[in-house]
């Protein structure tokens, strides 16, 4: 009884860690990216937003991946497809609404790249990022969409 306690106490401080660390994980590697392209000839901002598009992805990976191998390596006895099955039903729910959210957020963020885009004159920096918004938002939506698939696709389930 206290190993089964422990077990899904364990399956839910993972959850935790994991709802609180990716989204930080992927605002940072997000700013990173858009820091580094707006930086201009700023050395010190070019190098601020390459550390955290580096550290930002590393992060992603480090928390969505070390758990799995951990568990796969070092335990005996507990499966990774029960990990993953406990964590179904709130995931689709959070899912959902995240969809809700951010859709109207990336439309009228591929609206404000036409508008940078067209506005820019002669600014390179205000191409980039207006070119940034015109092809990222649209990628980004399609990777929403598509997030379980590709999330099935890379972890074999």
């Amino acid at each position: 009884m206290t190993g089964e306690f422990l077990g899904t106490l364990g399956y839910k401080a993972l959850q935790f860690f994991q709802y609180i660390f990716i989204p930080t994980f992927f605002v940072m590697f997000t700013w990173g990216i858009i820091t580094f392209l707006i930086a201009r000839k700023n050395p010190t901002r070019k190098r601020k937003g390459y550390l955290l598009t580096v550290f930002g992805g590393i992060g992603i990976l480090f928390v969505l991946y070390a758990p799995v191998f951990g568990m796969f390596y070092w335990s005996s006895g507990i499966d990774t497809q029960s990990i993953l099955n406990a964590s179904t039903p709130i995931n689709e729910i959070i899912y959902n609404i995240f969809l809700a959210i951010v859709e109207p957020i990336l439309l009228f963020l591929t609206y404000m790249g036409v508008g940078y885009l067209l506005l820019a004159a002669k600014e390179p920096t205000r191409k980039r990022l207006g070119l940034l918004l015109i092809i990222g938002a649209p990628f980004t939506w399609f990777c929403l969409h598509y997030a379980i698939e590709i999330y099935t696709f890379f972890s074999g389930i």
